[in-house]
């Protein structure tokens, strides 16, 4: 009779992905998708864009960010899109795709109904790119595709306004090119002046140094190094300069003073 230990090792033979782990050297991108967010927000009321809704989805990239060693994270429309520091040997990062699935969608979940008390589940796919290039390029396609979900977004809700039904509304909406899709609510040059930047291009969150606090006892600056934070950015560069704003984030090293303007600074010490 086989002993117990025996028995374990059997079973895990049966573990058949367990295994699986995401090339050394590699670019990984996981991307986070809440599930039935389109319900979720009827069901509760929530307006397109609603910021308190958007916070609780930017708080559930942090942690992931935080807890899975992200380095550049990118949120439009419910949508989050993080990349993690480049994996080698000796930097200890979590490699087996189980376990960073997972993990993402359990970090986002618990961190998203914390913030909003809302049920809801995030679902994760982990994408896997050999060359920075194809990282900045995925960036910056989804960075586009975030102008046409905004304004597929309010094109639903106008039509619904002239009495369409949901799936009235859903087939105008996906049949439509974008340029269709704003003139049902607005004009391209209001659209552009009268919605926020956030609203069209979508969010970031990167690394970056927060300013030395002052020492009140002693009446001076601290000698220690500044704080590393997460920089929430809802401002992010138009067209072609973002390209150029992305390369340099997805190389960033952190430097006092490089906090954005308007920009939200969220500590988390010890980290980077």
């Amino acid at each position: 009779m086989s002993t117990f230990k025996e028995r374990i090792n059997d079973v895990k033979q049966y573990e058949i992905f367990s295994e699986v782990a995401v090339p050394e050297d590699s670019h990984v991108v996981l991307r986070l998708l809440g599930r039935n967010f389109a319900k979720l927000t009827t069901d509760f009321n929530i307006k397109p864009y609603d910021w308190e809704f958007g916070r609780a989805i930017i708080t559930a990239a942090q942690s992931v960010m935080f807890d899975l060693s992200g380095l550049y994270g990118y949120i439009s429309q419910g949508q989050v899109f993080i990349l993690l520091r480049k994996f080698s040997p000796a930097a200890g990062n979590i490699r087996q795709l189980e376990r960073l699935t997972s993990l993402a969608s359990a970090i986002a979940t618990s961190t998203f109904v914390k913030e909003t008390r809302i049920w809801t589940q995030f679902e994760t796919k982990v994408l896997v790119f050999p060359t920075t290039e194809e990282v900045l390029d995925y960036f910056y396609l989804q960075y586009e595709l975030s102008y046409a979900r905004c304004a597929r977004v309010y094109a639903r809700y106008a039509l619904l306004a002239k009495g369409l039904s949901p799936a009235e509304a859903h087939q105008h909406v996906v049949a439509l090119p974008v340029e269709e899709l704003i003139a049902l609510f607005s004009t391209p040059e209001a659209f552009d002046s009268e919605f926020e930047a956030w609203k069209r291009y979508g969010i970031a969150t990167y690394w970056g140094e927060s300013a030395v606090g002052y020492n009140q006892r002693l009446h001076k600056l601290p000698e220690a190094q500044p704080m590393s934070v997460v920089v929430v950015d809802k401002d992010l560069p138009a067209k072609d300069k973002y390209y150029d704003f992305l390369r340099l984030k997805i190389q960033y090293k952190a430097v006092a003073g490089q906090t954005p303007k308007d920009a939200e600074a969220f500590t988390v010490a010890g980290r980077y």
